[in-house]
């Protein structure tokens, strides 16, 4: 009775074979898309780290370069200051021989007016705080006077 049993059911084990040999082609054909799928996923992981960081290599470099920039920017406007402040204490210095010329010709222009005197006191008192706004107008009306 087996073999009859085995005889009866053999286009059915035949069929069963056939489908099991059918489902693990497709089984098959599935774990190759999924390595291939892996493999290209990879390869776009690998690729965006890639991009990534190259990126932040650039980012680096501009950032070097805008330190680099701000620190010649700095260097610059402490050139400008310097040279500002050397021309603030040349004009300073100017201002001082100038009083020192112009007040005795004033005081003399003025008959001997002691308000000059006075006036070029205070005025030396003012550049000696470095005052220096404040003198350049007196100093600008009294050639103005002696001119005219």
């Amino acid at each position: 009775m087996d073999d009859t049993l085995w005889e009866d059911n053999m286009g059915v084990i035949l069929n069963l074979i056939e489908r099991t040999r059918a489902l693990e082609e497709v089984a098959e054909a599935a774990l190759d898309r999924v390595r291939r799928l892996e493999g290209h996923h990879a390869l776009r992981k690998a690729y965006a780290e890639d991009k990534l960081a190259r990126l932040e290599m650039a980012i680096r470099s501009l950032a070097r370069r805008v330190k680099a920039l701000e620190e010649v920017l700095r260097a610059q406007a402490q050139g400008q200051e310097e040279a500002r402040a050397q021309d603030r204490a040349r004009r300073l210095e100017m201002a001082r021989m100038e009083l020192e010329e112009l007040a005795p010709r004033v005081f003399a222009k003025r008959g001997g007016d002691v308000d000059v005197l006075v006036a070029a006191d205070h005025m030396r008192a003012l550049l000696d705080q470095g005052r220096l706004e404040e003198v350049e107008p007196v100093l600008a009306r009294w050639k103005g006077e002696l001119q005219g």
